[in-house]
């Protein structure tokens, strides 16, 4: 839901830093605009839209260009004119792709991230990626992918019997309930006692 019009110096401004290869992201800070109307409107346009079929070497050094800096995909594929489902095409034939979205000093962070505790969700926010990204890579590269990594407590709690509670006979008063008295004198009760 577009917040307000598009001016018509916000657009050519929009379709200029899309010509640089500016990420979505940076478009919607310098335009005070929120992702999703940046998304919206470059939709609408799309600066260099390759012809259907047509895959450039230039299009290639942008699409790896905006995977190294973290971008997301489907921007990419919003900034490039193509469909999301040819950016991950793209990405899987080129050879060293792991390493591009996967650098090594990214790999270092997301392991100590995971040492110190965090979340895959959290992970993957700091990252800037998404968190099936994050769950495929610690399974690749071997590292804890399901719960936190950080040990839990292994001290076992010892177990004390409770001690054996004595149970003392306690007499009980009497709580016989006393008869009437048109009924004591037709069964009287003391008197069957006694001669019982």
């Amino acid at each position: 839901m577009l917040d307000r019009e598009w001016t018509e110096l916000e657009t050519s401004l929009l379709r200029k830093m899309l010509a640089e290869n500016q990420t979505l992201a940076m478009c919607a800070i310098k335009l005070d605009r929120e992702l999703q109307d940046i998304r919206a409107k470059a939709r609408s346009f799309v600066v260099g839209t390759p012809a259907r079929g047509v895959w450039t070497s230039l299009h290639q050094a942008q699409l790896e260009a905006r995977l190294i800096v973290g971008e997301d995909r489907k921007d990419i594929a919003i900034a490039l004119g193509v469909s999301y489902t040819t950016i991950n095409q793209r990405c899987r034939m080129m050879p060293d792709y792991e390493d591009k979205v996967w650098p090594p000093d990214r790999l270092e962070r997301f392991r100590r991230m995971r040492e110190e505790g965090l979340s895959l969700n959290e992970c993957a926010r700091r990252l800037n990626t998404s968190k099936n990204a994050c769950v495929g890579k610690a399974r690749r590269a071997g590292f804890p992918f399901g719960e936190n990594p950080v040990k839990k407590s292994t001290k076992k709690v010892e177990v004390v019997p409770s001690p054996i509670v004595e149970l003392q006979m306690v007499r009980l008063p009497d709580m016989r309930v006393p008869q009437p008295h048109w009924l004591r004198s037709a069964f009287p009760v003391e008197e069957l006692q006694n001669a019982g």
